[in-house]
């Protein structure tokens, strides 16, 4: 499909190309930050009498996605939100089940899963395969058990999730710009982007290098606080210095670091078969997103206590308390509890023995 800002109109070409609009300078904007701060992100600008296209349309929707996806990954992180739970299939254990979830990729797309899935494994192994072996594979990854040893060992595979476009609902193109024959047939291009999950089998992931706040400190403190942990010969510093170099790194280690990549797919979790059956399902292996929604269930967020706020047997928050007698009513049903008592305690003492004596 051509591009339709090759055509001329108001707001199609710059200023003195002939297209009718006549030059305007612009007027001056505030500069708010460095542009190197905003070069990633060009937010597109309309105005009335403008000639629109496909190209202004989408640098609108590239600027929503990348400024979504960079909160995403910067704010929340990659991995699993709530679901996407591994189960194993009772009539078939050669298959199993993802339950229905969300989660986050590195990338910062949303994987969204809107009802269970039932997966084979034999496809899943069979590519796992022939990525490794970097073309097709046509063995049986689950052959007979006849012809299978019997001490064949378990195999373990982890399951992830990836996140996978596909355009949908495609729609004859007018011809633009010089194409105007019109016996040429016009082509067809898709008019909405279907956003989906796929799974595939990877081999387990290496243990990932700890990069916490406790490891960097650590490192400051190694090598009896050289240079703070950045190395080097500190034999020429005095106590003092060391001691200074060591507080810089310990408090430049608070300061947490951008997050470089987090993979193109989700860990869901590790499964164990053995001629193809499935033996064990770990889903604790998955990194999880710190949603306020996970860290209520967890309990890791507790509201602070609402103690005389709201009456605590009507179950509502925000109910009103019941409301208080007025002094009078109240100092009559004293007087009567104290009448009540004081008769309660004379019969008492009528009963008890006659060494017994009330106290003033």
């Amino acid at each position: 499909m051509q591009s339709k800002t090759q055509g001329c109109g108001c707001g199609g070409c710059g200023g003195g190309s002939g297209c009718g609009c006549a030059s305007k300078a612009a007027p001056p904007a505030a500069v708010v930050c460095a542009p190197c701060e905003t070069a990633s992100f060009v937010r597109p600008r309309f105005f009335a009498g403008q000639l629109l296209t496909e190209d202004d349309l989408g640098a609108l929707v590239d600027y929503v996605l990348a400024k979504q996806r960079f909160h995403n990954t910067r704010v929340l992180g990659a991995g699993v939100v709530c679901g996407l739970a591994i189960v194993p299939v009772s009539s078939d254990p050669s298959k199993v089940t993802v339950e229905a979830g969300y989660a986050l990729d590195g990338c910062g797309n949303d994987l969204v899963l809107t009802c269970a899935r039932t997966l084979d494994l034999a496809p899943l192994i069979r590519e796992l395969q022939a990525r490794q072996r970097s073309g097709s594979d046509c063995t049986d990854p689950c052959p007979p058990p006849a012809s299978q040893p019997a001490d064949a060992p378990h195999r373990k595979y982890c399951l992830y999730a990836r996140y996978v476009e596909r355009p949908d609902q495609p729609v004859a193109a007018f011809p633009v710009g010089d194409d105007c024959d019109a016996s040429t047939t016009p082509s067809c291009e898709p008019t909405r982007i279907l956003e989906g999950v796929t799974f595939e089998l990877r081999c387990p992931p290496p243990a990932p290098p700890a990069e916490t706040m406790a490891d960097r400190r650590a490192k400051c403190e190694g090598d009896e606080g050289g240079q703070g942990g950045q190395g080097g010969d500190s034999t020429d510093l005095s106590a003092d210095a060391r001691r200074q170099l060591v507080e810089d790194c310990l408090c430049a280690a608070i300061n947490p670091p951008c997050p470089t990549g987090g993979g193109d797919a989700v860990l869901l979790g590790c499964i164990e078969v053995d001629r193809c059956k499935v033996v064990e399902i770990c889903n604790t292996v998955r990194p999880y997103v710190f949603a306020p929604a996970t860290l209520r269930y967890w309990g890791s967020i507790q509201p602070p206590s609402a103690a005389g706020c709201c009456d605590d047997d009507s179950g509502e928050q925000g109910a009103k308390p019941a409301p208080r007698p007025d002094l009078a009513s109240e100092l009559a049903e004293l007087k009567r509890s104290h009448a009540a008592l004081e008769q309660r305690l004379a019969e008492l003492e009528q009963a008890a023995p006659a060494k017994t004596k009330r106290q003033p």
